[in-house]
């Protein structure tokens, strides 16, 4: 399905729990959430709703990440014991952004900002929370 305007995809790694890895993929729909313990549910149907990428898109937007980058910054090294690494795609109109950054990038806060936003999105999400719950959590 085709998304108008500013409802285009996005792909981003995120970590939203201690030692849980979180794939959304609204290209390839796909969710995934990876335990450190490399126990992984997948759902390979997901979509996020229009008004939700229209969030999230319009928050993009706003923090100046759908635009051309003059250069590409590497990530900071973070000394941080355990620290955050993220990486995020956004696909809008024929164009492809990719970020990777970590906690430690204090420079980053709008990549945070959009981060935290896709985050409640998901948060909310009745797919994402059935993933949870049939998730096998190691103890």
């Amino acid at each position: 399905m085709r998304r108008s305007h500013c409802h285009d995809e996005i792909k981003g790694y995120y970590t939203c729990l201690p030692g849980t890895l979180i794939l959304i993929d609204t290209k390839e729909q796909i969710l995934r959430a990876k335990e450190s313990s490399d126990i992984a549910s997948q759902v390979s149907d997901f979509q996020l709703s229009e008004k939700d990428m229209s969030l999230i898109c319009e928050k993009a937007v706003s923090q100046g990440l759908l635009r051309e980058q003059d250069k590409v910054e590497e990530s900071v090294t973070c000394n941080k014991k355990p620290h955050e690494n993220y990486k995020l795609t956004l696909y809008h109109e024929s164009s492809t952004y990719h970020y990777e950054w970590n906690e430690c990038d204090k420079d980053k806060q709008s990549l945070m900002i959009l981060k935290d936003v896709i985050m409640n999105v998901l948060q909310k999400n009745e797919t994402y929370a059935q993933l949870k719950e049939d998730m096998p959590y190691a103890e």
